[in-house]
């Protein structure tokens, strides 16, 4: 069975991937923005101490992440089918940035505001993730 075709050049890739990078990471940018990426960890659901009736925090934290943040267009809410409210935010991180693969149940935090994933996906490369979020 023959490949698929690759539309880019491995050397045409990469240099989009830094500048992807770079752009993600340039604190000049009007959108720049730093969050702190804290990942659902479902084991930690099981870490519940009877003695001091408490339960340990069931995120991990990640350092601060750069990201891009933006909001959704109206257009994009009227046609979100219901999926998108107004309010609505999105961070593009570069990939390289979040370990493993994000889910909607992971949270952002930027500058002590919350927010919660709603979904997650990527760029058409596959060099960055999109968190469309809500504030929490």
């Amino acid at each position: 069975m023959a490949q698929p075709r690759q539309l880019l050049s491995t050397r045409s890739l990469t240099r989009i991937k830094n500048i992807v990078g770079d752009l993600t990471r340039d604190s000049s940018i009007s959108n720049h923005v730093t969050v702190k990426y804290r990942k659902f960890d479902e084991s930690k659901l099981d870490d519940f101490d009877p003695e001091s009736q408490s339960i340990s925090s069931v995120y991990t934290d990640y350092g601060e992440v750069d990201a891009l943040k933006g909001n959704f267009s109206d257009r994009e809410v009227f046609l979100g089918g219901g999926d998108l409210e107004i309010g609505d935010v999105r961070f593009l991180v570069y990939k390289e940035l979040v370990s493993g693969i994000p889910r909607n149940k992971d949270v952002l935090v930027e500058s002590g505001v919350t927010y919660g994933v709603i979904n997650v996906w990527t760029d058409p490369l596959d060099l960055s993730f999109v968190f469309h979020c809500r504030r929490g």
